[in-house]
């Protein structure tokens, strides 16, 4: 989780030390997921992309896999001339 709160925005960098971040996911990463078939597919947005009052990018949508789908909503803010991700949730259903 080091590398992935390197990446993320100093705004959830500030809120997040590694340690929290390791027990926020440590469920997915102790589930040993396999999401790499994700990368081969395209996303289905369920909503335009927008940007919301507090000039925070929204993306909603899910994955059409079988038997599951994989749901998701991504945040980001702008940080010097960049998106950087702001808050990043997934659900299998």
């Amino acid at each position: 989780m080091e590398h992935f709160r390197n990446n993320i925005s100093s705004v959830w960098q500030r809120q997040y030390t590694t340690q929290k971040l390791n027990d926020s996911y440590g469920q997915i990463i102790e589930a040993n997921l396999d999401l790499s078939v994700l990368n081969t597919l395209e996303p289905v947005m369920d909503q335009e992309a927008q940007i919301n009052q507090e000039g925070v990018l929204v993306l909603k949508g899910h994955y059409a896999t079988q038997p599951s789908q994989v749901y998701f909503q991504q945040k980001f803010i702008r940080e010097k001339g960049a998106w950087k991700l702001l808050g990043f949730y997934f659900n299998l259903e």
